[in-house]
């Protein structure tokens, strides 16, 4: 539930429609039995998918705001100012 008010998460999928080229051979023979080929390129579409991520980070204060009772808030802002008796972990 904190996790959930602290962040925000949007995924946009994107599908974009992109062309390769490819070399394609067709091989014939005329009337004399002579074999021959051609050789040409052709563009083919596929598909190519992108998974744009946004995530928004609203702080765990902003969380906390919403979440705690009065009493619970002033406790919250006293271990927020004495770093909760562990400055090393809030450099």
């Amino acid at each position: 539930m904190i996790f959930a008010s602290q962040y925000t998460l949007t995924l946009t999928p994107v599908t974009e429609t992109r062309y390769r080229e490819e070399t394609r051979t067709i091989y014939f023979y005329d009337e004399l039995g002579t074999l021959y080929s051609y050789t040409y390129t052709v563009q083919v579409p596929y598909e190519y998918y992108i998974l744009n991520v946004y995530l928004v980070n609203h702080t765990i204060e902003n969380a906390a705001v919403f979440r705690l009772t009065a009493e619970q808030y002033e406790m919250y802002l006293v271990y927020m100012e004495t770093k909760g008796n562990k400055p090393e972990l809030f450099t």
